[in-house]
């Protein structure tokens, strides 16, 4: 933390006038972010637009919910899915009173309240007082964090923002009851999160089109399957503007989900503002496959416009954290092998995440389309949120000589590798897959490159090239991680329903499952040993290797095994 000097009061005695100051303290980073490439600071912004803030309260009991989740999510525990409920998740780790009340205190001090004020500002508590959503002014957050505001300009998209370069500070007594304030400090993420399928390089095998029928084909499921319990339901989380048509979903079932019933096009809740006219190629492919490798189950559809992707994840979990039913089944294709936020930031992610899995949820995410992932050609830099322990992370496989056989991706690089943060160390529950493969490949890269201790990714794979999508009324080729983590995620869908069929809890956290399972019953994964995840100038990568590897995880799923495990 780097202290500064905040004047809090002057004082006249005797004539003589004293000043007194209390040092006040940076939070997430000490020095300012540099601008991204294609972004210019444009005009200072107007001092009275407004801005959204979300401030992150600290989170009590942080080892007893790290425990509970150990503890519900090993198939191996007697509290195997034995999920804590809603409320019973907030009056765990709910923050002291004390913290929450020196926040609100500060607000209303810096002329903050509940109701709107003349200038639109105001705040709002989360229902277990973990977030502080606040909208204010420029002038004023500039004033109560201690930093400067600009206008930044990106010429492509044509996008402007508001942010702060950082670095922001708020008075120490405060510092000690918030980890990091969202929505003041970030730009859009500038990796695209698909790409559209182009002719294949000679040495890249031919794939064939996929379509929801390949895939069931493919791993397994049973021939048919719909969902059949009224109590099941999956999700997918849109960001940074992505949106869908419903007449695009229409056509796609009517093209390629011939299995599906009447109106499975149509089971589906949207929670945010859907801009239907201005579909995005990501959010149309996550919300197709998702309904159609799992027709007949209701999908929530989770958009976030914000244009700083970290701000929006903190709000989308702020949501969730906030909403007393939601989804089994979350699927998420987006991420940064690039820009990774604050250590505090990952740290309170990681928590918000664990919560999550206590009440059963399953949050599932893409390792990425970069492989490796390559910073300043020194090191390898893996996806996050999908390095996050308390994630499953899904990796990218294609067919190789025809349609029973995968390799690891040669569209594009299958993002893996290891987390460098000291710590997010390798969990328990995948320690000795890992061990295995650091201490039997024997074309390890250089260790310089990487932080062998730390959790290592991708968990599992599925196909992820070639993927049909209808997006503003035509089809298209997709490739990437944003293929595979729908599919991935449908199945797990599946398997709840089968699970709730024979009165039992949803999956909840995967990972201890996914990786005792591949110790106990090796079948229920298609191993891939061909191919690798080099990226720019890191050099070739991880290699595939028999069993699990940092390029697909244990393999793709095989449903038929699975589903005569749970």
């Amino acid at each position: 933390y780097k202290m500064n000097k905040l004047l809090v009061s002057v004082f006249l005695l005797l004539g003589v006038t004293f000043v007194f100051s209390l040092p006040s303290v940076t939070l997430e980073f000490t020095e300012p972010i540099s601008v991204p490439s294609g972004w210019t600071q444009s005009f200072k912004p107007n001092p009275t637009n407004l801005l959204n803030l979300n401030i992150a309260v600290k989170l009590q009991n942080g080892d007893i919910l790290s425990e509970t989740l150990e503890q519900v999510s090993n198939p191996l525990s007697p509290k195997y899915g034995q999920y804590l409920s809603h409320e019973e998740v907030g009056a765990l780790v709910m923050p002291k009173a004390e913290s929450v009340k020196s926040v609100i205190e500060w607000l209303q001090q810096n002329g903050i309240f509940e109701h709107e004020n003349s200038d639109g500002e105001f705040f709002k508590v989360n229902p277990h007082k973990e977030f502080i959503k606040v909208k204010c002014t420029v002038a004023k957050a500039a004033k109560m964090f201690s930093t400067e505001f600009n206008s930044f300009f990106h010429k492509q998209s044509r996008k402007m923002i508001v942010k702060s370069l950082g670095p922001y500070s708020v008075p120490q007594d405060i510092a000690e009851h918030i980890d990091f304030v969202s929505g003041i400090v970030g730009f859009p993420l500038e990796q695209p999160p698909v790409v559209l399928s182009s002719p294949q390089a000679d040495t890249a095998p031919i794939t064939p089109a996929i379509t929801p029928a390949i895939l069931r084909n493919r791993y397994n499921v049973t021939q048919g399957y719909l969902g059949q319990n009224g109590n099941n339901s999956q999700a997918v989380g849109e960001f940074i503007g992505e949106y869908f048509t419903p007449a695009d979903l229409t056509t796609f079932f009517k093209k390629f989900v011939p299995f599906a019933v009447t109106g499975d096009d149509s089971k589906y809740k949207i929670v945010g503002n859907n801009t239907s006219s201005s579909p995005g190629v990501e959010a149309e492919l996550d919300l197709q496959y998702i309904m159609g490798v799992a027709p007949n189950i209701t999908t929530s559809f989770y958009i976030n416009s914000n244009n700083d992707f970290w701000s929006g994840i903190t709000d989308w979990q702020s949501l969730l954290s906030s909403t007393r039913e939601i989804p089994w089944v979350h699927s998420i294709s987006y991420g940064s092998q690039d820009a990774w936020p604050s250590d505090s930031y990952i740290q309170r992610s990681d928590q918000e995440f664990q919560k999550l899995g206590v009440r059963g949820v399953s949050i599932i995410f893409a390792s990425g389309d970069y492989g490796t992932g390559c910073e300043l050609c020194l090191r390898f830099k893996p996806n996050y949120p999908g390095s996050s322990p308390y994630v499953t992370s899904v990796g990218g496989t294609q067919f190789s000589g025809g349609m029973d056989y995968e390799i690891a991706s040669a569209a594009f690089s299958s993002g893996g590798g290891f987390s460098p943060k000291s710590f997010q160390t390798i969990p328990n529950y995948q320690a000795s897959a890992v061990n295995n493969y650091l201490q039997n490949n024997k074309n390890l890269p250089p260790s310089k490159y990487y932080n062998k201790k730390g959790r290592a990714t991708p968990d599992i794979s599925a196909l992820s090239v070639n993927f049909q999508i209808v997006t503003s009324g035509s089809v298209k080729g997709v490739d990437g991680t944003s293929c595979s983590t729908p599919t991935f995620a449908a199945m797990v869908s599946m398997l709840n329903d089968m699970r709730f069929q024979k009165n039992k809890s949803s999956m909840g956290f995967l990972n201890p499952w996914i990786y005792q399972t591949f110790a106990s019953t090796p079948s229920a994964f298609f191993d891939v040993t061909q191919g690798s995840n080099g990226y720019n100038c890191c050099g070739s990568g991880f290699q595939c290797d028999k069993g699990w590897d940092p390029v697909t995880g244990v393999g793709t799923p095989n449903f038929a095994v699975l589903k005569t495990l749970i």
